[in-house]
């Protein structure tokens, strides 16, 4: 094809994939030559086994068209510290550095090939995983990264015998980004090439030869060329017993090797995990601000991994690194970016590639090992420091993780991190607020319909004669008490802070659990229900049909209904009953109302037993009408009725649950928001806000997400939303309000998040109606009119003085057309 038909910015993206696979390249180097110093095996097969590893993912991730274009993959980093000690493993007994490199690739193989059944086997929960990966308790996960760092710091200091310069370039490296132009895409890649260079400069400047300075142990021991076939050869020779296995092992062997290395395999495999999708994937999606759906994302490393092992390789996905320098350099958007970096990956395996590796000096590849463990270390014990002030139980878990880890090891420190990890996760959905509703109110007085502090009665749909109304009402309000959780999963710490919100004490002898939002169900939750007081009878209303048998098998006794109206039926008529067994009537439980019997579709929506509390009730013509008059002063009848009536096509109606996220910071909107009812905050910078579970349902305390500007870390704050210290509250707006006025002439991006502090109603005019407005006007008559009126009416509001009303509102209309 023409140079006229490469996508733009070709040039640019093969630039900046060539910098990401140079990284990634550097990063494998010392990869390989820790595992090969620290086992004493033969570097050659290892690092070609890595240089194949991160070729193959590369391709993988290529061909799956990855939503990230100028996405960088490579071995896992996390995998190094476990990959040491499973190295050192594999290697007891081998009659040869070659047979146990091959030991080493072998492990490293079986590893890949588990981890591609574990992200194959997730994929079934990877709607859950989507919500976890953002709501995974930051300490422990910050507490492992600490340990990590500290392990992989002592595995780079064990590569070079100068510690001390080897700490040096690791520590500048990591500085790079703080110095002035520190963070040009070119400048650390430079900095890597700079240190090979200059320390051969040195050699030379110095009179000392190559042997010289591998004597001197400044250099390791030359490189002996090894091809791919002869790697593939060798490594497929290890499953054929008709040749002489090259790794030295029987099958007795094998079984051998697999139980000194599970353990630490155990213990990587959860860690892999939470790295590709909490270290990876999140700062990736802060990064470009996409969304990346955890089942392609598993799918894709499933495939990688699975490949990775059949070829003799080690875990390979997406790096965060590599491919954050591609963004930078500007080549993220175009697949040539993933292909420049392939390129880098073969030729590393050609023999010229394994010669240039040769040259690197060891304090390079030691202080490259260094800079990783230092970002490990300041994700874990840096980026939180915020916590040892606000949350210092939080920084304590951080702290335990990490000095579990230098005490006992990573596999202590992680089993130790998910016992955490349960005991953070049960006391976060403790402390949330978990009824959406307290929607009957006990021992207040009756006021109409309504108890007094405004909280509806709520009754059943089946017609009552006014005689059992009026018997009712003031019973239903203090013997009945009817709670609306709005958790989806109902286990022992989410129910007990829903029942402390209900009198649980005379006079209430009814207490009616509308359990809609509930998805999964624990049987410590059961428990705690069959351990009230005998005089409260529970019932259940609203369960999942497939949780009512699980429910009904372990609490027999409690008292399930389908629907909360059926349960709110039974509560009456045990009341009526009561009431005529007291007067000496007979039992009439099943009495009905023959003459006045309504069907319950006939029952007016206005007399319904509850008021939905999700949404707000939407305002009428009339209403809405009084809350445009504020917005727009100069409006004219005819054209607050145009705008209060969104069935013109003119207007958009939106309504808003209390936490739902009306607009993201930097976002750009062509709409003009006016707020009718409710309130708006908001909010600069990042914010957590909780997770909507249902349209209809609310949100689920225990599951938030983060929105907001994307020059962030990955460590979000632990803290409710209203006292978030990422995010700064800079005001909030409520009926009659309006924002981005200015959309409705030229795009323009939103400078703040906006979240509702409660029920709120949002109409919105967008550019693309009033600009049909506009066109439809140039006919004349009616529409003409109401256009004019509605710049004049804009212009009013904008403008910063009466007098200039015309000449704005002009510009307005000229702009627009």
């Amino acid at each position: 094809p023409s140079m006229a038909a490469l996508p733009e910015g070709f040039a640019k993206a093969v630039v900046a994939g060539a910098l990401g696979g140079l990284v990634g390249l550097f990063r494998c180097v010392a990869f390989g030559l820790c595992y090969a110093t620290n086992s004493g095996a033969e570097v050659e097969p290892i690092l070609v086994s890595l240089f194949l590893s991160g070729l193959t993912a590369q391709l993988v991730y290529l061909y799956r068209r990855h939503p990230l274009p100028g996405i960088i993959a490579g071995p896992a980093s996390v995998a190094v510290p476990f990959t040491v000690p499973i190295a050192r493993a594999a290697v007891e007994g081998a009659p040869s550095a070659n047979a146990a490199a091959m030991r080493v690739i072998l492990a490293t193989s079986i590893v890949s090939g588990l981890n591609a059944a574990i992200c194959k086997l997730c994929m079934s929960f990877a709607k859950h995983l989507d919500v976890a990966k953002a709501t995974f308790p930051q300490p422990v996960l910050q507490g492992l990264f600490a340990a990590l760092g500290v392990s992989l710091t002592m595995d780079g200091l064990g590569i070079c015998p100068n510690m001390l310069l080897a700490l040096a370039a690791g520590v500048i490296s990591r500085a790079l980004p703080f110095l002035p132009g520190g963070k040009h895409p070119l400048t650390f890649p430079s900095w890597l090439v700079l240190q090979v260079a200059g320390f051969h400069v040195f050699l030379l400047f110095s009179g000392l030869s190559l042997e010289e300075g591998r004597e001197r142990g400044w250099l390791f021991e030359p490189f002996q060329a090894v091809s791919l076939p002869t790697f593939l050869a060798k490594w497929l020779s290890i499953f054929d017993p008709a040749v002489e296995n090259p790794a030295g092992l029987g099958l007795t062997d094998v079984w051998g090797l697999l139980g000194r290395v599970l353990p630490l395999v155990v213990a990587l495999l959860p860690m892999l995990l939470l790295d590709l999708l909490v270290g990876c994937t999140l700062p990736l999606e802060v990064l470009t601000r996409r969304s990346l759906p955890c089942e392609g994302e598993l799918r894709t490393c499933s495939f990688s991994s699975f490949v990775c092992s059949l070829l003799g390789g080690n875990v390979s996905y997406v790096t965060v690194s590599p491919t954050k320098l591609t963004y930078d350099a500007g080549g993220g958007e175009v697949f040539a970016a993933g292909w420049a970096a392939a390129s880098i990956w073969a030729f590393a395996l050609t023999p010229y590639g394994t010669k240039l590796v040769g040259l690197c000096p060891r304090f390079m590849v030691a202080g490259l090992l260094i800079y990783i463990s230092l970002g490990f270390l300041m994700e874990g014990l840096y980026a939180p420091r915020r916590l040892m002030r606000e949350a210092p139980v939080e920084y304590g878990v951080i702290l335990f993780t990490f000095l579990v880890s230098v005490w006992q090891g990573l596999a202590h420190a992680i089993f130790c991190g998910f016992l955490l990890l349960a005991v953070l996760f049960t006391v976060r959905y403790a402390r949330g607020a978990h009824v959406t509703q307290l929607a009957q109110s006990a021992g207040t007085a009756i006021e109409g319909s309504e108890v007094g502090d405004g909280h509806h009665v709520l009754r059943s749909k089946k017609y009552r004669s006014h005689e059992d109304w009026r018997f009712l009402q003031p019973d239903l309000a203090r013997k009945v008490f009817v709670l609306r959780t709005n958790v989806s999963h109902l286990f022992f710490a989410s129910i007990t802070p829903t029942l402390s919100q209900a009198p649980l004490q005379p006079p209430v002898r009814f207490l009616i659990l509308d359990l809609s939002s509930v998805r999964t169900l624990d049987s410590s939750a059961l428990a705690v229900l069959q351990a009230l007081p005998p005089f409260i009878t529970v019932l259940l209303a609203a369960l999942p049909k497939k949780l009512r048998s699980t429910s009904r098998s372990i609490a027999p006794h409690l008292r399930q209904f389908a629907f909360l109206d059926d349960a709110l039926e039974w509560c009456e008529e045990q009341l009526l009953w009561e009431r005529r067994r007291g007067e000496g009537a007979s039992s009439s439980s099943n009495h009905r109302e023959p003459q006045h019997f309504w069907r319950r579709h006939d029952i007016p929506q206005s007399g319904r037993r509850i008021a939905d509390v999700a949404f707000p009730c939407r305002l009428t013509l009339e209403e809405t009408c009084n809350v445009l008059q504020q917005c727009f002063e100069a409006a004219t009848p005819s054209l607050l009725q145009c705008l209060a009536d969104d069935t013109l096509g003119l207007t958009k109606r939106r309504m808003l649950q209390a936490f739902e996220v009306a607009f993201e910071e930097h976002h750009h909107g062509s709409n003009m928001v006016i707020c009718l009812s409710g309130s708006l905050s908001l909010y600069k910078g990042p914010i957590r806000v909780p997770q909507l579970i249902h349209p209809t349902l609310g949100v689920d305390p225990g599951v938030k997400v983060g929105i907001g500007t994307p020059n962030v870390t990955t460590t979000f704050s632990s803290e409710d939303l209203a006292q978030s210290s990422v995010g700064q509250r800079i005001g909030s707006i409520g009926p009659g309000d309006a924002l981005f006025e200015a959309a409705l002439v030229r795009p323009c991006a939103c400078a703040y998040s906006g979240v509702a502090d409660e029920p709120t109603e949002l109409l919105t005019i967008s550019r693309a109606a009033v600009a049909e407005m506009d066109r439809a006007s140039a006919a004349g008559g009616e529409m003409s009119r109401l256009a004019t009126d509605f710049w004049k009416a804009l212009a009013y509001r904008v403008s910063s003085s009466r007098d200039d009303v015309e000449v704005v509102s002009r510009a307005h209309r000229n702009m627009s057309l």
